[in-house]
């Protein structure tokens, strides 16, 4: 019979493991889309600006200018597939296009850490707004507020499919679609 002090050890570690393996599939949704038709009119020269307002975790570091670096990048992106020239400046009263990006966190949602006490045997599932985007156009006096809501779920079982979060979870994407929607339907 073997001794309980390996045993012991052998039941953490498999308790560790299972803790570690909790999975979780994620997913963004845009809120708040413009409809009605395009606007097909060319504005060939556009002056931008991005505020970005994040908060991150203290173990990822400050990623804040980084993640505003690239929503200055994707404004520049949408507008230039739109046929416009675009041009950042720094000082917001002088864009006429104005992004506000607003990063909220998480909020702790008491059945994840249920879940993470069980070992992830239990499913969980939530929706929270994680961006908030305000577009304002001092060309064409409109605005607009974009919100966009993460789906969570984890459930240990769900670990083999994990690897999607990594192609369908793009902040980036939920960004560009609501630029777009915005500059074309305002």
């Amino acid at each position: 019979m073997p001794s309980p002090a390996p045993m012991r050890r052998a039941c953490l570690l498999a308790a560790a493991v299972a803790a570690l393996l909790q999975s979780c599939v994620a997913f963004n949704s845009v809120e708040n889309e413009l409809q009605g038709p395009e606007d097909g009119s060319q504005r060939c020269a556009r002056t931008y600006a991005v505020a970005y307002d994040g908060h991150t975790l203290a173990l990822a570091g400050d990623r804040s200018e980084k993640d505003r670096r690239q929503f200055v990048a994707d404004t520049k992106e949408v507008l230039t597939k739109l046929g416009c020239d675009a041009i950042y400046v720094e000082d917001e009263t002088k864009a006429d296009l104005r992004i506000s990006v607003t990063l909220h966190a998480l909020p702790q949602m008491d059945q994840f850490r249920i879940s993470f006490m069980m070992f992830g045997t239990i499913p969980v599932w939530g929706t929270a707004t994680t961006l908030t985007y305000v577009i304002e156009d001092e060309r064409s006096k409109r605005s607009n507020t974009y919100q966009v809501d993460e789906t969570i779920v984890a459930y240990i079982f769900l670990l083999p499919v994990t690897w999607i979060s990594y192609f369908t979870n793009d902040s980036g994407r939920a960004y560009r679609e609501a630029l777009r929607n915005f500059l074309t339907h305002s």
